[in-house]
């Protein structure tokens, strides 16, 4: 039995990414150092050590056959390239010699593993697809300003899954065409956005932000100032990179940031707060409060397939069915200081003599030797009043 998965590989940079197996193998992987030469063969392969092993995440591998690339003449480099072998496999023989019976593109170089073992899977041939190849199938194209974000039939297929996890891509596009419709609506931005590359918000705004395996809307529309509402399908309070994010955004000028969960629907399963999210930011966004919402999450991936395909968000379908909300509503009130509006990062702070508030070191230029004595130091505010 021959199994074969496409690995997408850079000869410019050396930095292959790894694609997932056809037959979805967990692909556990071991380094193994390559040459190519001009002529897109490999003229030299050595493995590493037993011990330097990389394991990929077969969830998170896209499941696209190709990947878009500039055509140059590749010269010769040295590549690391990982692959695993299913149980029963060892590393062995390399060759860059293609099976009749394989269905490969002329601009595609196969290598094929060898086992001294033979198991159910004999061998094992890894399809190279270098910067000749051709441009891999897409789904939809969501663009917004100058930003552009293409998504592909393995992006669908992964929300239409039951326990597919919404990716940032798949965020990120949704909030696009939010920000599209919605252009006065502050944040909507990338979710790969993160610490002091968030741009501050000017007026008042939504955003989804990964708190760590966890999706949750942040907004401050309708709210007092310095309150920031987290709209969690799980009920957690604020972590501290939703707090972060949140003083990033907001930039108060008041001591204190309140940061109010407010009760709406959970989800029932581990994998639904994306598309959680992204229905709380929709709602609020046509000018609806999520509180209010009984989602049918049964129509949730559908609905946001839906949603890429026609180009255009709306209002996540509703259930009249009983369904499970948080109990309580739950308030933080964070203390934030300096010019930079964060909280406690534990890093050097100088406390104004006259105003009592506490600024970082690096953030107002403040002088070593004043940091280390207790000599009265008054900040640029004090200072010209």
């Amino acid at each position: 039995m021959k199994r074969q998965f496409k690995v997408n590989l850079d000869v410019t940079e050396g930095e292959p990414v790894i694609k997932r197996a056809k037959n979805d193998l967990s692909i556990e992987t071991e380094i193994v150092s390559m040459d190519v030469g001009v002529d897109g063969n490999i003229t030299e392969i050595s493995a590493n050590t037993p011990d330097q092993h990389n394991t990929f995440n077969d969830d998170k591998v896209q499941t696209d056959t190709n990947v878009p690339s500039t055509p140059h003449t590749p010269d010769k480099h040295d590549i690391d390239f990982g692959t695993t072998l299913p149980s029963g496999v060892t590393a062995g023989i390399w060759e860059s010699q293609l099976d009749p019976d394989t269905n490969v593109s002329s601009d595609e170089t196969v290598v094929t593993t060898k086992s001294d073992t033979k198991t159910d899977a004999d061998d094992i041939q890894v399809i190279l697809v270098d910067d000749t190849s051709a441009d891999p199938e897409q789904w939809v194209e969501i663009k917004c300003n100058d930003d552009t974000i293409t998504l592909y039939p393995g992006n669908k297929e992964n929300i239409l899954q039951r326990d597919g996890w919404l990716c940032d891509s798949e965020i990120t596009a949704a909030q696009m065409l939010l920000k599209n419709q919605f252009p006065y609506i502050d944040g909507l931005e990338d979710t790969a956005i993160i610490g002091n590359h968030i741009t501050p918000a000017i007026s008042e705004f939504v955003q989804i932000v990964n708190t760590g395996n966890h999706w949750v809307c942040l907004s401050t529309v309708g709210c007092p100032p310095s309150q920031v509402n987290v709209f969690d399908s799980l009920g957690t309070a604020a972590n501290p990179v939703a707090i972060e994010h949140a003083c990033r955004t907001l930039v108060s000028p008041e001591k204190n940031v309140k940061m109010v969960n407010q009760k709406v629907q959970v989800q029932r399963n581990g994998n639904d707060c994306g598309l959680f999210a992204l229905a709380f930011s929709t709602e609020i966004c046509h000018g609806s409060s999520p509180v209010d919402c009984s989602y049918d999450a049964s129509l949730l991936r559908k609905h946001l397939v839906r949603c890429f395909e026609e180009n255009h968000m709306t209002p996540f379908p509703r259930t009249y069915r009983r369904v499970i909300f948080h109990k309580n509503v739950k308030t933080l009130n964070v203390p934030i200081y300096c010019i930079c509006r964060l909280t406690n990062d534990n890093n050097s702070y100088v406390q104004c003599s006259q105003c009592s508030e506490w600024y970082h070191q690096d953030c107002v230029n403040i002088p070593g030797n004043v940091v280390k004595s207790t000599v009265p130091w008054g900040c640029l505010k004090c200072k010209s009043s």
